[in-house]
């Protein structure tokens, strides 16, 4: 394993200790960028979302959460995410890359949320590329449909919304331009979840 896959799976550390005693450090994604399309995104590495999904007796259900009043889009509903953070070794003048987008997805929602990530299985990953700047959507599922509280600070509500509801919701435009490509991609992801 690199030392960079090594940062990357475990990234709780701020410094983590390469294979050849070279710091790494973990550092919070900041800034906006302009991708090739024109648009102004957060995070110079891109970003990353986890969709959770949960089958139950009564159907799919997807976790969802309305982004808080300073986030971008504020008030739309989307999936708990957020920019990739990036690593670099020594003394942070080497730019090694950005976490993956499992590792971001999972971080975010750790950040944004009291759910535990441990029982959680990831299945696929959907990339929403605009030229310079991508949105990897982690499509995920977990046994159990528990309760999740949200960070105030970041999020209005989050709540377990039927998979057919989704697009009922005031969504990011982001996530509403991509979410019939993305459901596509769960609901074959979910026919092998037993």
């Amino acid at each position: 394993m690199s030392i960079f896959a090594a940062a990357a799976r475990f990234f709780k550390p701020s410094f983590v200790k390469g294979a050849d005693d070279t710091a790494i450090q973990r550092v919070a994604a900041s800034g906006w960028i302009t991708c090739k399309q024109g648009h102004r995104h957060w995070g110079e590495d891109g970003a990353a979302g986890l969709l959770l999904l949960n089958r139950g007796e009564d159907g799919l259900h997807v976790l969802m959460q309305q982004r808080g009043g300073l986030a971008d889009h504020g008030g739309t509903w989307s999936v708990p995410g957020g920019a990739r953070d990036y690593f670099v070794a020594g003394d942070g003048e080497r730019r090694l890359g950005a976490e993956s987008a499992e590792a971001g997805a999972l971080r975010e929602t750790r950040e944004e949320s009291d759910l535990d990530v441990g029982a959680i299985r990831t299945h696929d990953v959907y990339s929403d590329d605009h030229g310079g700047w991508t949105f990897d959507t982690v499509i995920a599922s977990i046994p159990d449909r528990v309760e999740v509280h949200s960070d105030p600070s970041e999020v209005l509500h989050t709540r377990w919304v039927p998979l057919e509801r989704v697009e009922q919701l005031p969504l990011h435009p982001g996530f509403a331009r991509t979410w019939p490509a993305v459901r596509a991609r769960a609901e074959e992801a979910m026919r092998t979840v037993e």
